[in-house]
């Protein structure tokens, strides 16, 4: 909904949102600074330090005694990078050339445009700094739920249909997006506006722990790379554990992931997320050997049924089954589904587990930045003699029908 244009119901709503922002910064009990509601220079957080990415490979980061250079890539061997400026506040801005976008940090107010940000944005111990989100129903985090509640969180809708004059007047220290590489084409006039817009592409990393490494990523904007990294290597340290087990015992079982919508199937790409956490939970992927049709990092490779059924026929176990709740509910969408053997077998788990009072699955916000916790699910599933009496905390074995 855009806004009124009377200048009087403008002002009013400028002073809302200014007001807004404030509060959101003092709730994360960051000092006031000059033109950012208050005064008085603040001396930069002594909380940072070089960092050694051990997985990652679409971002880096450089450090520098007032600043530090972001640089965020489509693909490892991407020509066209882009490349962040984060500057100390209360620092001169150096002359650092071909910068996509300057962020005084730490930030002190957030937009986050991608709900896969918020586990990130909890870990550095700066979801309070998060004023604005695209939609309140997908929002898991309990935190933000319940600034959400109080009013504290703004709603400014989807990239395509983002309310831009609202995102405008917030004001944000940072605007969280995601793209082919460059802002989306929504979000210009916010780009004339010099509003601070970075662009991940975290969702492209091929590996589980790559994917947890963007907890640095984050930490860079809050000046938090102490706790993020203490964050990451405990978390490391139990996936590690966890992979060495599954990769104690005998080859694991034929997997299949993925589903059909509109006439296509979807299968996680091989060199992917999914493709590698099925691999370090001691199975096998069926898609291993599909070549992508595009880019070689592309994340998701749409397929035919008929593709589908010829590797995957036989599998023993089918995960990550687009949003069906039953064994009943897919045999409706598609009668051939019964042509797997899993379906037969009954052996469908789906990562829809946890999901919010909307009723969204709040997988794709928290349990791909928990991958230790997915690949113990994983092993549970694929190797259940390994974890006994383990709870699934991400995924669900599918029923015959829900009630």
């Amino acid at each position: 909904m855009r806004l009124a244009r009377p200048w009087q119901f403008t002002l009013a709503v400028a002073m809302m949102l200014a007001a807004h922002a404030c509060a959101a910064q003092r709730h994360a009990d960051a000092p006031a600074t000059a033109g950012d509601c208050g005064a008085g220079p603040a001396a930069p957080s002594h909380d940072v330090g070089p960092l050694r990415l051990r997985h990652a490979r679409l971002f880096s980061i450089e450090y520098f005694p007032h600043y530090k250079i972001l640089t965020v890539r489509l693909a490892p061997e991407d020509p066209d990078p882009l490349r962040y400026l984060l500057v100390h506040r209360g620092s001169p801005r150096p002359d650092v050339p071909d910068i996509a976008a300057t962020v005084i940090v730490p930030v002190r107010s957030t937009v986050a445009l991608s709900n896969a940000y918020l586990p990130f944005i909890s870990a550095n111990g700066a979801i309070g700094t998060v004023v604005a989100v695209n939609q309140h129903s997908h929002v898991g985090d309990p935190g933000l739920r319940k600034a959400i509640e109080r009013g504290e969180v703004l709603e400014i809708g989807r990239e395509g249909n983002l309310d831009r004059e609202r995102l405008a007047l917030l004001n944000p220290g940072v605007v969280l997006t995601y793209g082919d590489g460059r802002p989306p084409e929504s979000l210009a006039p916010l780009l004339r506006l010099g509003l601070p817009i970075v662009v991940t592409s975290e969702y492209r990393e091929a590996s589980p722990l790559a994917y947890a490494e963007w907890v640095l990523f984050f930490a860079a904007f809050y000046d938090s790379e102490s706790a993020a990294a203490a964050h990451l290597e405990s978390q490391s340290r139990r996936y590690e554990s966890l992979r060495r087990l599954a990769a104690s015992t005998a080859p694991g079982p034929a997997v299949l992931a993925g589903g059909s919508y509109r006439g296509n199937w979807y299968v996680p790409a091989p060199r992917s997320y999914t493709a590698r956490m099925i691999a370090d939970a001691g199975a096998r992927y069926v898609f291993s050997g599909l070549q992508p049709h595009g880019q070689v990092h592309e994340t998701t490779i749409a397929i035919s049924l008929e593709q589908a059924l010829a590797y995957g026929r036989d599998a023993d176990i089918w995960i990550d089954t687009m949003d069906w709740r039953s064994l009943a509910e897919a045999r409706s969408q598609d009668p051939r589904y019964v042509l797997f053997r899993a379906f037969r077998r009954r052996q469908l788990y789906n990562n829809d587990k946890r999901r919010n009072a909307y009723g969204t699955n709040t997988f794709w916000e928290a349990g791909l930045a928990e991958p230790d916790a997915v690949l113990a699910d994983l092993i549970a599933i694929f190797h259940p003699e390994l974890r006994a009496g383990q709870e699934l905390k991400w995924y669900r074995r599918l029923p015959e029908d829900v009630p």
